[in-house]
């Protein structure tokens, strides 16, 4: 068993968690609780391990997915097949909110009907996108993404839906919520395109 597919809380990950032996201890004990007992290895089915890890195994299923659809040139991509792919990475974090996977889950939808947007010319879909970055930053507010998060909010309501009075709203925001932020620049550079 790689000890990389075991879950643990972040503190426990820690550099000063790892000096003082906390983490050897829990690996030890993770892996004596995960393992099976011996000559029960061959039933164990894949059914049984992915119920062990739904979370992980639903995010490697939708990077999967995810990989098949971007394989394929953009003319020729349908609605059905992108849907597919949002289903997929909306089960991560509806199956667990809490697993280290949602938001990334959660970014790559938001992602996902920004582009089905662009592709297929849909207004609805272009809003779903900016709901979904903003489902992202209030759910996931630690998350690395949630500054990009309402950068790409405002592009997407200046450059694909065409309001640049609410591209100008978010471009402020942003201004005033992650002013040092290495994206500030891009968010003057948008507010000086609409002016």
């Amino acid at each position: 068993m790689r000890i990389s597919s075991i879950l643990m809380p972040a503190r426990l990950l820690s550099s000063s968690a790892c000096r003082r032996g906390v983490f050897p201890a829990v690996v030890a004990v993770a892996l004596a609780l995960l393992s099976p007992p011996a000559g029960a290895a061959h039933r164990h089915t894949t059914h049984t391990k992915r119920a062990s890890h739904p979370a992980v195994t639903s995010f490697a299923r939708a990077e999967q997915l995810r990989d098949a659809l971007e394989a394929r040139p953009e003319s020729s991509r349908t609605r059905s097949e992108y849907e597919q792919v949002l289903d997929a990475y909306r089960r991560v974090y509806h199956s667990d909110p809490a697993d280290p996977k949602a938001p990334v889950a959660a970014n790559m939808v938001a992602g996902l009907l920004a582009e089905e947007g662009r592709i297929f010319h849909s207004e609805k879909t272009l809003l779903s996108a900016v709901g979904q970055f903003e489902f992202l930053r209030t759910q996931y507010p630690a998350n690395p993404y949630r500054a990009p998060a309402l950068l790409a909010e405002a592009a997407i309501y200046l450059h694909d839906l065409h309001d640049p009075a609410a591209a100008k709203t978010a471009y402020v925001k942003f201004l005033r919520m992650y002013p040092r932020d290495p994206l500030a620049a891009q968010a003057r550079a948008g507010l000086k395109e609409i002016e």
